[in-house]
């Protein structure tokens, strides 16, 4: 027996016995790693926010690097269209991005760089004003490239715009899962309600996942779900699930400043502990859907959005 068949058989057992201990391995990380299968179908999250400053892409770009370092095969997908800075929080230079897949240059999967831990980024590109205003066709034909992922992907995590704009509208709310992220202040609640509006009147079956960032403890941020979820349940007939709630912590600017994402430059901060329960609880909740909802589906409903809009 060769040693490639030996390791091979070596992750068999290992997989069997994580199975068998109910699926989870204190082997490491910072609560330990999970046990991972490949899915079936890749899961498409947005994470959205109503105004722009409450954290929106920091949050997607570390739990998707913490989807990663626990082993699942994760995609980025900045859609923030002219403004994307996903690359600069990961200290990245893509030599290509979606300008050079909107005007025919390149191919969605030649623009894909590898970040830390295996995680897949598709960078969004920065001062192109014409990113912001894409036709239909145009927006139709990225929706369409990102097809290729689907074999490659256990999660595929979208940093969309702040906002109601088109790119908002027309990539975050078709998806079957929504982390919709605000603050504390009242005009971010505000602003998060009125995309939350939006959210149940283009995509009711969305699953709306709430995160609440920089605040001082968990009772604030609970008082912050709890009086957001009696006004969807009043007013639009509807709930919005709690996911996770992150301080205010110095290593997120310690990290923007040194374009390090904080899980990997303070892993055992306040707030990386957060994001790592946020992408364990992520992991662990079932896509709530009454349909097959592969990311052929998905992108079909994109389609279907674009068409009617």
């Amino acid at each position: 027996m060769d040693q490639a068949q030996g390791l091979r058989n070596l992750i068999r057992a290992t997989r069997r016995r994580i199975m068998q201990n109910g699926g989870a391995l204190e082997s490491g990380g910072i609560q330990g790693e999970p046990a991972v299968q490949t899915a079936a179908k890749p899961r498409l999250v947005a994470v959205t926010s109503g105004k722009g400053g409450v954290g929106k892409s920091n949050i997607s770009v570390n739990v998707a690097l913490r989807l990663a370092q626990l082993g699942y095969r994760t995609c980025l997908w900045d859609v923030d269209l002219g403004l994307g800075n996903v690359d600069i929080l990961l200290g990245l230079s893509p030599e290509f991005d979606l300008s050079d897949v909107v005007f025919g240059n390149r191919t969605m999967a030649e623009i894909v760089v590898e970040g830390p831990a295996g995680l897949k980024i598709i960078p969004a590109g920065s001062g192109w004003y014409q990113l912001a205003e894409l036709s239909q066709w145009r927006l139709k034909r990225l929706i369409d490239d990102l097809a290729f992922m689907e074999e490659n992907s256990d999660f595929i995590i979208v940093d969309t715009g702040a906002g109601v704009g088109r790119g908002v509208i027309q990539f975050a709310l078709a998806a079957p899962e929504i982390v919709l992220v605000t603050t504390p202040e009242p005009t971010a609640l505000t602003d998060a309600y009125s995309l939350l509006k939006v959210i149940h009147g283009v995509n009711q079956g969305a699953h709306v996942h709430l995160v609440v960032n920089q605040v001082a403890n968990g009772a604030e941020a609970e008082a912050v779900h709890r009086n957001m979820n009696e006004a969807a349940g009043r007013f639009l007939r509807r709930e919005i699930s709690f996911l996770a709630w992150l301080p205010r912590d110095d290593a997120v600017s310690d990290a923007v400043r040194r374009q390090t994402p904080f899980v990997i430059l303070h892993p055992r901060s306040a707030v990386s502990r957060a994001v790592d329960g946020m992408a364990r609880r992520l992991a662990g909740h079932p896509q709530p859907v009454d349909k097959p909802s592969g990311l052929g589906t998905t992108l079909q409903k994109m389609v279907a959005l674009l068409r009617r809009r």
